[in-house]
């Protein structure tokens, strides 16, 4: 897997590579989803899964294939100057099984009875230094991203620096800058604020986000980890997204079917 190339992906994948589509703000046209197909979303509560809603449903969805100009892999491939301006996008690590073979990344980690599903990604595009400086977001999972072929820099704020503190609060406290070469990873906890500057065209990254069994993974010495906050007054929430995420995992290996994520930036599978 490390040292992997666009190349190489096509080929471990030649029979799904052409019908393999990125998701993204920008390149993987997350907000054109947003904007075609969360009309649709709306709709339901009010006509309910009727067959109007799955023709509204599958009519929109080729009207955003079309319209959003969403393009396979090849062609971001064979286009290295679109690719500097995709940003950046991902691909379901389930679509391309035969990048990292099935790793049970949970297991390896000693977390195999702690963990309910895991959402891998590949994550692909440039992002400078400007954008990085605006892109600061926290992700609630507990997560492990690593590089494959180039270097990619990675700031990290721990929770307890700005935990408790109003949006427009001053704060200090200690960071981490790290800059990854193929092969580094770094872990990065619940709900720590971070951000990544892609420094290279050809950046492929791995990012697998761990999603807990109900009640696992509240570590203590964690401060504002999501899972530990949500314990205290709002266990239903937690049950219901273990629940949800086991779904997701039991809709693609029996169907093949992926769910969009966080307004079409993502797929769970």
């Amino acid at each position: 897997m490390f040292n992997a190339t666009l190349e190489d992906i096509r080929e471990l994948h030649p029979d799904t590579i052409n019908e393999t589509i990125l998701y993204g703000t920008f390149g993987g046209g997350g907000l054109c989803r947003m904007f075609l197909l969360g009309r649709v979303s709306n709709w339901y509560p009010v006509i309910g899964r009727t067959l109007l809603f799955s023709a509204l449903r599958l009519g929109m969805m080729g009207l955003q294939q079309a319209i959003c100009g969403l393009k396979p892999l090849p062609y971001w491939m064979a286009n290295p100057e679109a690719r500097v301006r995709l940003s950046t996008a991902n691909i379901n690590l389930k679509r391309l099984p035969n990048l990292d073979e099935g790793l049970n990344v949970p297991e390896k980690l000693g977390l195999g009875s702690e963990v309910a599903g895991m959402l891998g990604l590949l994550w692909m595009g440039m992002v400078d230094r400007p954008i990085a400086r605006q892109s600061f977001h926290t992700d609630v999972q507990d997560n492990i991203l690593m590089e494959l072929v180039s270097t990619t820099e990675v700031t990290v704020v721990p929770r307890q620096v700005f935990w408790g503190k109003s949006e427009m609060s001053q704060v200090s406290g200690q960071y981490y800058n790290v800059s990854l070469k193929p092969g580094e990873g770094i872990v990065i906890p619940s709900n720590f604020l971070h951000t990544v500057h892609h420094l290279h065209i050809d950046r492929l990254g791995v990012n697998y986000f761990f999603e807990p069994k109900f009640g696992a993974m509240q570590w203590a010495n964690s401060i504002g980890n999501f899972y530990a906050e949500n314990a205290k007054d709002n266990k239903e929430h937690l049950a219901m997204r273990a629940l949800w995420f086991k779904s997701a995992n039991v809709v693609w290996e029996r169907y093949q079917r992926g769910i969009s994520f966080h307004g079409w930036k993502m797929e769970i599978l």
